[in-house]
């Protein structure tokens, strides 16, 4: 689980850094973006508690749209895509025409967007593609994008939505 980000391992030290978990404030800490620009908790009792997030692992912890088990779906999803996909992607540019194209192929999944950067999954066909929150340029709104498959015949029924102005496909 822990290749791209960091899922802190159920240790019974309750050490801060990348591999300990701690409560803090009330809240379990469980997962942190890999360069700590990022981190999620959770409540430490109930079934499916709420999961909470904040920017730079400092101040007040910000209600996120998701419980617990959503998040870790999420979180294989993103481990899945960025650390074992063999195959894939990336854009800094995907246009709104592009992602409704290929939102047809690969749905959304049905759990809100991460609050970090906004960042929506879709699956479909065996890829897997993570979408952050867009942004205008030149009257434009477009938004950074990552896809990943396991194999390469995975990624072919996607290639001919991906176009030139990717700028990575491994196939």
């Amino acid at each position: 689980m822990s290749g791209q980000n960091f899922l802190f391992e159920p240790r019974p030290d309750e050490g801060r850094g990348y591999g300990g978990r701690a409560i803090e404030d009330g809240h379990l800490r469980f997962y942190i973006e890999n360069q700590a620009v990022y981190e999620w908790s959770t409540l430490p009792h109930g079934d499916d508690p709420p999961v909470f997030g904040r920017d730079a692992c400092e101040g007040p912890w910000e209600r996120e749209s998701i419980t617990l088990s959503e998040h870790l779906i999420l979180v294989c999803l993103f481990e899945a895509m960025m650390s074992n996909a063999r195959y894939g992607a990336w854009t800094d540019w995907l246009d709104e025409q592009r992602l409704a194209e290929l939102a047809t192929l690969m749905p959304p999944v049905a759990i809100a967007a991460w609050r970090w950067m906004g960042t929506r999954f879709y699956v479909g066909s065996g890829a897997v593609m993570s979408v952050t929150e867009g942004f205008e340029y030149n009257g434009r709104n477009g938004y950074p994008a990552w896809l990943g498959t396991k194999t390469e015949q995975q990624l072919q029924f996607i290639r001919p939505h991906l176009g030139d102005d990717w700028n990575y496909i491994a196939a």
